[in-house]
C-alpha cells in the first residue's frame, strides 16, 4: 500500500469522494478499502454499485443498511461522475451526518473536460466537508519518491538508477510503473533487490519478445503474434516453459471464476484482490473466449506440464515444448477468426 493511501484511510472518514488524474491510485485505495473488512464478511459487507444503476440517495440508503455479521460495512460506488446535481446533494446531506457503522467511497474519475468543469464547483463543497480525496498528476520526483515507498511496502528494494529509468519508460504513468515492478516480482522470485539493468531487461529491452507480452497475445486472442513471440521466447536463453505455463493457467482461472462477474476489470480486481495487469487480462479472456475454449486450454496447460516434467526422461526440451504449446493456442485462438 502506497503510505498516502494508508494514511488517508488511517482516518476512516465515513466519507470518501476520490478523484483526480492519478486513476491507479483511485483503485488501490478501494483495493485498501476493502481489506478492513475480514474475508469472512466481504460477501456481506463489501458492496459494489455503479452510479448508472443506483442514485445518490439509493447509495446513501445502501449506507445506512447495518452490516450483516460483522461490526463495519463498506460502500463502493463506481463512474461517480455520471452522477447529476441531485445525486451528490444526497452524498453531501449524507457526509453530515452519517452511519457509524459504515464507509461511502464514491469513485468520481472524469472522461472528458466537459464532466471536470461541471464537477469544480461539486469539488470545491466536497473539499469543505472534508470528504474529497484527490489524486493528482505525480511530477517526476514525486513520482520517483512513491515508486520507492511502493517498493518499500512490497519488500523489495530498486536502486536510483533503476527508479529513473522506470519512470522515463513508463512515462510517469504509475499503473505501468507498478505492473513493471510485478513483472520482476513474478520474473525473479527469490530476489529483493534489483538494479537499472533489470528493470531494462523486464521492460526495455526485447520487450516484445518476453512472458509478459505473449500472455497479453493470447488474452487478446492475436494468432499470429502468440506463434511468433512463442516461437522468439524459445530460442531465448533461460527461458522457462513452468514459469509461462503456471501464469496462463492463473489466467485461465481467474477467467473461468470471473466470468459471473463480467468484463469490469475494476469489479474483478475488487474481487480477486490482485493487479490491476492481470484484471485486464483476465477481462480480455472472458471477452474473447467461451467457457469452453479457457476450459480447453487449461487441459493444454495440464498435459503440456506433464511433457515438460518428462524432460528429464529424454523427451523434447524445454525450447521445444514451449514453441509447441504456442502453435497449440495460436490455433485454439485462430478459431474465433476463421468462425467470424
Amino acid at each position: 500500500m502506497f503510505s498516502i493511501i494508508r494514511e488517508a484511510i488511517e482516518q476512516r472518514k465515513p466519507v470518501y469522494v476520490l478523484t483526480g488524474d492519478e486513476e491507479f491510485l483511485v483503485r488501490q485505495f478501494i483495493s485498501s478499502l476493502k481489506e478492513l473488512i475480514p474475508p469472512a464478511e466481504r460477501q456481506f459487507n463489501f458492496v459494489v454499485l455503479t452510479a448508472e444503476d443506483v442514485s445518490g440517495q439509493q447509495a446513501v440508503n445502501q449506507a445506512r443498511t447495518l452490516p450483516m455479521f460483522g461490526k463495519q460495512k463498506i460502500v463502493v460506488v463506481y463512474s461517480g461522475h455520471k452522477w447529476q446535481e441531485d445525486d451528490w446533494k444526497a452524498i453531501m446531506n449524507y457526509s453530515v451526518n452519517p452511519a457509524k457503522h459504515s464507509i461511502l467511497a464514491v469513485e468520481a474519475i472524469g472522461p472528458n473536460k466537459n464532466f471536470r468543469r461541471r464537477f469544480s464547483k461539486i469539488e470545491k463543497d466536497l473539499a469543505k466537508l472534508g470528504v474529497l480525496v484527490k489524486f493528482d498528476k505525480l511530477k517526476p520526483n514525486a513520482f520517483i519518491g512513491l515508486l520507492a515507498d511502493y517498493c518499500k511496502n512490497t519488500g523489495i528494494h530498486i536502486d536510483e538508477s533503476g527508479l529513473e529509468t522506470l519512470a522515463e519508460l513508463s512515462n510517469l504513468s504509475l499503473e505501468s510503473a507498478v505492473n513493471e515492478i510485478e513483472k520482476l516480482k513474478i520474473s525473479y522470485p527469490d530476489r529483493h533487490k534489483f538494479t537499472e539493468k533489470d528493470i531494462l531487461n523486464i521492460a526495455g529491452i526485447d520487450r516484445e519478445y518476453n512472458i509478459f507480452e505473449f500472455i497479453d497475445a493470447v488474452a487478446n486472442r492475436k494468432s499470429n503474434l502468440i506463434a511468433r513471440i512463442g516461437r522468439n521466447l524459445s530460442r531465448q536463453i533461460n527461458v522457462n516453459l513452468f514459469q509461462l505455463i503456471t501464469m496462463l493457467h492463473k489466467l485461465m482461472l481467474y477467467a473461468d471464476t470471473g466470468r459471473k462477474y463480467g468484463t469490469n476489470a475494476k469489479r474483478l480486481q475488487s474481487v480477486f484482490q490482485f493487479s490491476w495487469w492481470w484484471a485486464n487480462q483476465t477481462t480480455k479472456v472472458i471477452e474473447n473466449y467461451s467457457e469452453e475454449e479457457v476450459n480447453r486450454i487449461i487441459a493444454l496447460l495440464y498435459e503440456y506440464n506433464k511433457k515438460g516434467v518428462g524432460i528429464k526422461s529424454g523427451f523434447s526440451t524445454q525450447e521445444e515444448l514451449l514453441e509447441e504449446l504456442a502453435l497449440e493456442l495460436s490455433i485454439i485462438a485462430g478459431k474465433l477468426v476463421a468462425q467470424k
